[in-house]
């Protein structure tokens, strides 16, 4: 759970309203067979296209209020004694390249990781970097407002303060996902926190894979297993945006990992043959997102 988050009372409030209109739906669909076989033979898309997003919106929040954040799951690795590597983190220069809206928000939210990243281990010395080519990522896709509002210049003033620097780039994250679903920005708020979750996982594997296995850390562990849950959810997400979202390629590719996931009934069986199966499925995908 987000312990370290303060869940805006409106975003709970429409969680709690999607949860009761998903209950009303299903309870009334057998009321209205009638009614809604009409729809369907009209071919009404315009009812469709109501239906979707806020089933989409619904989804969202479910993840965004039980998903770890990253400066829960990136912290206990600094805890439990594993080595900050810079070789993990995506390349600056990689950022030129997206031009899509789809590639700007995944990539925004994979260098937003890169910054927690860096700022747990208070390695600040391309920390500034990072944060422009954020900002320069969510003006092209005029997300930067909503960035700026909570971190702009405020990171430079902080940098020595490690639990205030961890802060305001855990609350950019959050703030950026919030405002953008609020603003029924759904597609883009999904592509963030794909891009994010797939930059954890990444640097989360990667990282336990340099310990024997018998130096891996119980918490570790319990968090690769709880990913599966996760990954369940995020798929459920994706699969109501794929269309608008453009992660068709993507989709195949996380079944497949969440295929490998499953095979991981309880976190004691987190050993190193199925960290090196998630590993490199989670890296393919991370390397697709990368050259999108």
């Amino acid at each position: 759970m987000r312990k370290q988050k303060i869940i805006k009372m409106k975003y709970l409030k429409n969680f709690i309203f999607l949860l009761g209109f998903t209950c009303c739906l299903y309870a009334c669909s057998d009321n209205n067979t009638s009614t809604a076989e009409t729809a369907v033979n009209n071919n009404d898309s315009s009812d469709i296209a109501v239906e979707q997003p806020g089933m989409a919106e619904f989804e969202f929040f479910k993840i965004y209020v039980n998903m770890p954040t990253p400066l829960e799951e990136l912290g206990h690795m600094n805890k439990d004694g594993i080595a900050y590597n810079e070789a993990l983190l995506a390349p600056l220069e990689n950022a030129n390249k997206h031009e899509s809206e789809d590639a700007l928000a995944i990539n925004c939210g994979m260098y937003i990781v890169d910054m927690t990243y860096q700022a747990i281990y208070h390695n600040t010395d391309k920390l500034m970097d990072y944060n422009q080519t954020v900002h320069q990522l969510a003006d092209k896709f005029n997300a930067s407002k909503i960035f700026d509002a909570i971190v702009a210049d405020k990171i430079e003033a902080v940098l020595s303060d490690k639990d205030s620097l961890q802060i305001f780039i855990e609350k950019g994250l959050e703030n950026m996902e919030e405002q953008l679903a609020d603003n029924k920005r759904i597609n883009n708020a999904t592509q963030l926190m794909l891009g994010a979750w797939v930059e954890m996982q990444y640097i989360l594997t990667q990282s336990i894979l340099q310990l024997p296995d018998d130096q891996i850390a119980n918490d570790l562990k319990e968090y690769i297993f709880g990913q599966r849950e996760h990954l369940d959810n995020l798929i459920i997400l994706l699969e109501q945006v794929k269309n608008e979202a453009g992660l068709h390629d993507e989709m195949d590719k996380l079944k497949q990992l969440e295929a490998s996931f499953t095979k991981i009934h309880e976190a004691s069986e987190v050993e190193h043959e199925i960290l090196v199966e998630v590993a490199n499925e989670i890296e393919t995908v991370r390397n697709d997102l990368l050259n999108m």
